[in-house]
């Protein structure tokens, strides 16, 4: 079952191959409402890591950075970190963004590689010009297809999508190969044990602290 987000300033065409019955959320907005859908996409999530890219120098063609409890994010195969962005448009926060061109000679089709699987991704992308698709690889097989809002000429549009159960191993682009971008303030959060899985975890805790106590008492010592 796909749910609309509260916010979605403008059409987007929704083509997902996940499991029947994942429910999966979509935040987009382009203009002046693409700070609106971050917003509300980073307010659904609770907790997300926020990456801007500032920290890198320029140039970086593989910027790497921790989220959530212990994952790896990985962007790479553009043509890197920037804080001159000629194409049009600039950095959404700060100033630098990550950039691809694919008919530029360098990098290619940005990708995102996560070690731990992921359970939401939400990111701005200025200067989309023309119809750019976001290809999502599945855990366990497969891929979701999700068109991108179009910004514009120099324009922002945010896109979020919060994959519900499913859980996100790598995103790549299907894009128009005239078309220059940059990617900036990139939104992660990753996946959370189910319930079964936090029972497991707490009865582990448990037994390690029932060890521990009886390592303390000494020969003879009575237990309370």
């Amino acid at each position: 079952m796909l749910k609309q987000g509260m916010l979605l300033a403008c059409s987007v065409s929704l083509t997902c191959m996940a499991a029947p019955g994942e429910s999966q959320t979509v935040y987009s907005g382009n203009g002046a409402n693409a700070g609106l859908a971050a917003t509300q996409f980073s307010a659904a999530l609770g907790t997300s890591t926020l990456q801007g890219f500032e920290a890198f120098a320029d140039g970086d063609l593989a910027p790497s950075w921790g989220y959530g409890v212990s994952g790896v994010a990985t962007l790479s195969n553009g043509f890197g970190v920037t804080s001159s962005f000629r194409y049009g448009g600039s950095a959404v926060s700060g100033s630098k963004g990550y950039g691809a061109y694919p008919n530029g000679g360098i990098g290619g089709v940005p990708t995102f590689t996560f070690t731990r699987p992921l359970r939401a991704f939400g990111a701005y992308f200025v200067d989309f010009e023309s119809q750019n698709q976001l290809v999502v690889s599945l855990m366990g097989g497969g891929t979701s297809v999700y068109n991108l809002p179009v910004g514009g000429n120099g324009g922002v549009a945010f896109f979020g999508v919060d994959f519900g159960s499913v859980s996100i191993t790598g995103i790549s682009f299907t894009m128009d190969p005239e078309d220059a971008f940059l990617i900036d303030d990139v939104r992660l959060a990753d996946t959370v044990p189910e319930p079964g899985s936090w029972a497991l975890l707490l009865a582990g805790f448990g037994a390690t602290g029932a060890c521990l106590r009886r390592r303390r008492r000494g020969p003879g010592e009575l237990a309370d």
